[in-house]
């Protein structure tokens, strides 16, 4: 059963307004448990419900991941939440000069009242002096290996490949940055394709950002690399393959292996020498980041001519459009028998062409 979350008065403060607030996002999307958001955002569920519990302000990271996975307005909860950090800030101050003789209270809060305002012209003075938000964008460095751009409500640099590690910086949406490499770090759910991602790129200062929160890839040739808090890339995978004798294109694959956190399948019908059939005979079947790698299909239709047998590659990905190089062989003939193959069977490009196929981000069903 699940536990029952804790009352909230929204009219108490501020802190639990915001909360009762971000309840009602979760109710607007149809009440999802929180399990279910864990899945959608890339965050624990124990994350996601302290966030709604108005107990302390949950990260800004935490809170956008939140209002994502409910379909919500990340733009409008950026400002509520910056809105929320300014007021529990001055809240103390506030709450201090209560206590002070009413000429004195009253100069404490004539001062705090110049603070902010002095504050919000100087935002207002930077905002009319620059144009767009370039001012919170870092400068490109030439020792950038590739870029990426921000998007949605920017994202947060971390210390290490965690979002759990302190926050170096925070950067504004439409900034181009320039990266020195990535590294494998803890798993976030990528913001556009709504698909898992371990990688973090890798800021010119060292600071780093999770890939799912920035429009743009490394290059194919660029592996990872090492990074602070990073965990170990994948070093090896297998798979099996069930055919369902009464069904030969009924096929189901599990995979296992050692540091994976994601797998992509594909297959291709192929000739006698072993050449793929059909000008693009790679098709995805499957990418999970479930426990036990699993995936079932039915696979296409054989051609009319030429087909011997169908080829089924398992890939360790890293993200959408990454693969590594841990993957793993398998055949199934038109009767339904399985047998592992060599991956020396197929040639450079045509396993590089397997593997994409294989980790690219799926395509979106209606």
């Amino acid at each position: 059963m699940a536990r029952r979350e804790r009352l909230l008065d929204p009219e108490t403060d501020q802190l639990h307004k915001f909360a009762h607030d971000l309840r009602q996002v979760r109710t607007a999307a149809g009440n999802p448990t929180y399990r279910v958001l864990a899945k959608r955002a890339g965050y624990s569920a124990t994350s996601l419900s302290d966030a709604a519990r108005g107990v302390r302000i949950p990260t800004l990271e935490v809170v956008l991941a939140y209002v994502g996975a409910c379909d919500g307005d990340r733009e409008l909860w950026t400002q509520r939440w910056h809105a929320l950090f300014t007021a529990e800030e001055a809240e103390p101050e506030v709450r201090e000069s209560v206590q002070d003789p009413p000429r004195k209270r009253r100069t404490r809060l004539l001062a705090l009242a110049a603070v902010v305002l002095v504050a919000a012209a100087i935002a207002v003075t930077v905002v009319l002096q620059q144009p767009g938000r370039a001012a919170a964008c870092p400068k490109l460095s030439g020792r950038s290996l590739f870029t990426g751009e921000t998007y949605g409500a920017g994202v947060l640099a971390y210390d290490a490949a965690s979002t759990t590690a302190p926050v170096a910086q925070t950067i504004a949406e439409n900034c181009v940055l320039g990266f020195t490499g990535y590294c494998v770090g803890e798993k976030q759910t990528d913001a556009t394709a709504h698909t898992p991602d371990v990688r973090w790129f890798i800021l010119t200062d060292g600071s780093m950002v999770p890939s799912g929160r920035i429009h743009g890839n490394p290059p194919r040739t660029v592996g990872p690399t090492r990074c602070r808090g990073d965990r170990p890339p994948p070093e090896s995978l297998t798979v099996s393959i069930t055919a369902d004798p009464l069904d030969p294109e009924s096929i189901t694959a599990t995979a296992s292996g050692v540091h994976v956190d994601i797998v992509g399948f594909a297959e291709q019908w192929v000739d006698e020498t072993g050449k793929g059939i059909g000008e693009k005979p790679w098709r995805q079947t499957g990418f999970t980041d479930e426990d036990n790698f699993r995936a079932s299909w039915s696979s296409a239709a054989a051609p009319a001519t030429g087909a011997s047998q169908r080829v089924i590659m398992a890939v360790a990905c890293l993200g959408g459009s990454a693969p590594s190089a841990a993957m793993h062989l398998a055949a199934a003939t038109s009767t339904g028998s399985v047998q592992h193959l060599d991956q020396q069977k197929l040639s450079p490009d045509a396993s590089a062409a397997g593997a994409m196929t294989a980790c690219r981000y799926p395509k979106k069903t209606t």
